[in-house]
């Protein structure tokens, strides 16, 4: 909108237009992918504008591009085949089809291990009785999707405030792969020892 790029120029994220009149003004081309980066790192970063100054300012989006590139190579790992997952936690065709619509897995032909790990947790737990026949339908699993995009969401915002102010892309991926995995086994652990109070609180 009009007011978001007066606000954006206000804030030194934009060089004020050419004005040959009150009623005309004329931006540099290359304001058009400013926008699409101060956008990207609005919706995708959860940075506040003062942070996404600074980024601008200190050439933070090629340390940010660079930061991407290492932790997305250092959390690729090899996919194991469908069949073979199935093979080793047999979960019917219509409880994989939910899973994936319900966005806990992916639909493809190769599950990453994480998407294993969920398979074998489902499994696990269907064993144990938690299936629609007593009232446990596979879409409630999404519920976990939406809180754990939420924490995400919130995490990245908190984190990239924090260290994008400074140091490289490879300090950046090397902090980002620690926090991933440091927060995993946070959320394991406090999830139970919330669970742990509530039910010592109801009993």
């Amino acid at each position: 909108s009009r007011a978001t790029i007066y606000h954006y120029i206000d804030l030194g994220l934009l060089p004020a237009p050419e004005r040959p009149n009150r009623q005309m003004a004329y931006y540099h081309p290359g304001c058009i992918d400013r926008v699409r980066l101060i956008r990207r790192l609005q919706k995708q970063r959860f940075l506040p504008l003062s942070v996404i100054r600074e980024v601008l300012e200190t050439d933070g989006s090629a340390t940010l591009m660079e930061a991407d590139a290492l932790l997305l190579e250092s959390l690729q790992t090899p996919g194991t085949a469908r069949d073979d997952v199935l093979e080793r936690y047999p979960i019917a065709a219509n409880v994989v089809s939910q899973l994936a619509d319900a966005g806990l897995i992916s639909d493809g032909d190769t599950w990453t291990p994480d998407e294993v790990k969920i398979i074998a947790a489902v499994q696990t737990m269907r064993e144990a009785g938690l299936d629609e026949e007593h009232g446990f339908e596979v879409t409630g699993l999404a519920l976990y999707v939406s809180a754990t995009e939420s924490l995400i969401d919130a995490e990245i915002g908190l984190f990239n405030t924090r260290t994008l102010r400074e140091g490289s892309g490879t300090d950046y991926a090397r902090l980002a792969a620690a926090a991933i995995d440091g927060s995993s086994r946070l959320l394991g652990a406090l999830h139970r020892r919330l669970l742990s109070q509530r039910l010592k609180g109801d009993s």
